[in-house]
């Protein structure tokens, strides 16, 4: 199978993931990671920021995404529609 066939079985699924820049501010203790360092890690790993709100007293959420490939669920009509080998010739 090609990898252009390969990549037509699957079918693209979603991962999330949130930053928020209050809890990240107060995990730091000065040794921490600041939310900028923090998402420009997870571009890195793929993540992608799709949203973001800002909170009244200040602090922003983000709300990232990244594309998971995986096979689709097994096709139980599948086995039926194979072909099936001819029998053996007699002669």
């Amino acid at each position: 199978m090609t990898e252009a066939k390969s990549a037509e079985n699957r079918h693209v699924a979603w991962e999330y993931e949130q930053v928020d820049t209050a809890s990240l501010h107060a995990q730091r203790d000065g040794r921490g990671v600041d939310y900028e360092t923090r998402l420009k890690m997870l571009g890195r790993e793929g993540w992608e920021a799709y949203a973001v709100i800002s909170f009244e007293g200040g602090g922003l959420r983000f709300f990232l995404k990244r594309p998971v490939t995986i096979d689709p669920p097994p096709d139980p009509g599948r086995a039926a529609r194979a072909p099936i080998d001819p029998p053996p010739d007699p002669g």
